[in-house]
């Protein structure tokens, strides 16, 4: 059995390395999805993630639990109760007394489990805060044309227009509710390659800031949370780079039934060079003047 792998790695030729060598570069992103090992049964180069004695050592690295589960976050108490309500689509959820506000009539389903009730700005405060999604599903007490749980993208009251409207309309007192983005960000368009180690998408940016990006890959099952090692083609003078990032946001894309469908995710730069970065930051300050 094979044991030592010659790489090529940006047109260059390296070892031959051992295999924890190679698993060790890959965790550090010095090699890529995209990357070729030579194997020695095919007599050929093959890419990094075809190599059936590579993919091994990955699989045998794997955790073998899963992390501990995170307890779902609420908004601030001051703006939602956090209450929780078992009650079934149609049917009047268990009201939770919420001292704040009278309009505390927001209830939302994350998978199994039901919250509420919430202010209507406290639902904006807690998307803000990625507590909640725009897949996960919403439920008013006072709105009576509304008797079905709906998805939150596909509500009416949470539209870009109406929260924009919102937004406006608060004036000053906004600035509890909407946080000021860290990073501005600006469109991209460039090609990029996912992978978590073990299966490789493709994907296309589609705006990037120096913190993070939005990206579309052709995987539906990601979540938020998962975190994902990405490569960036090179883009209008930005250079080409790796980063290990991690999903923050996934939109909902409705009547999706491939799971190798393209979605939209949000991605914040776990590890990233310094220089991309600068880099990044200065493109968006040519963009935006």
């Amino acid at each position: 059995m094979q044991t030592a792998f010659y790489v090529s790695h940006a047109g260059q030729t390296y070892g031959p390395w051992a295999l924890a060598e190679i698993t060790l570069r890959i965790a550090r992103m010095e090699l890529i999805a995209t990357d070729y090992v030579y194997d020695d049964g095919k007599n050929a180069w093959v890419p990094l993630m075809e190599c059936e004695a590579v993919v091994e050592a990955l699989r045998s690295e794997k955790p073998s639990a899963p992390p501990p589960r995170q307890p779902v976050a609420s908004p601030a108490p001051s703006e939602a109760g956090g209450g929780r309500s078992e009650a079934s689509p149609g049917a009047e959820p268990a009201r939770l007394h919420d001292a704040s506000s009278e309009d505390a009539q927001w209830f939302v389903q994350k998978g199994a489990h039901r919250y509420g009730p919430f202010t209507y700005l406290g639902l904006i405060k807690a998307l803000q805060e990625k507590s909640i999604f725009d897949f996960d599903l919403v439920w008013n007490k006072g709105a009576e044309a509304n008797e079905t749980w709906v998805r939150l993208a596909e509500h009416e009251m949470f539209t870009p227009a109406a929260i924009r409207g919102t937004m406006e309309t608060a004036g000053r007192e906004s600035s509890k509710f909407f946080a000021a983005r860290r990073f501005p960000r600006f469109p991209v368009a460039s090609e990029v390659i996912a992978h978590d180690n073990k299966s490789v998408w493709l994907g296309r940016t589609y705006q990037a800031s120096e913190g993070g990006s939005g990206v579309t890959i052709r995987n539906a099952m990601l979540e938020p949370g998962q975190v994902l090692h990405l490569h960036f083609e090179e883009f209008d003078g930005l250079p080409a780079f790796n980063a290990i990032c991690e999903v923050v946001n996934k939109r909902y894309v409705p009547n999706v039934r491939d799971p190798r469908a393209a979605v939209p995710y949000g991605v914040r730069f776990v590890d990233v060079d310094k220089d991309v970065q600068l880099a990044l930051k200065e493109y968006g300050s040519v963009k935006a003047a």
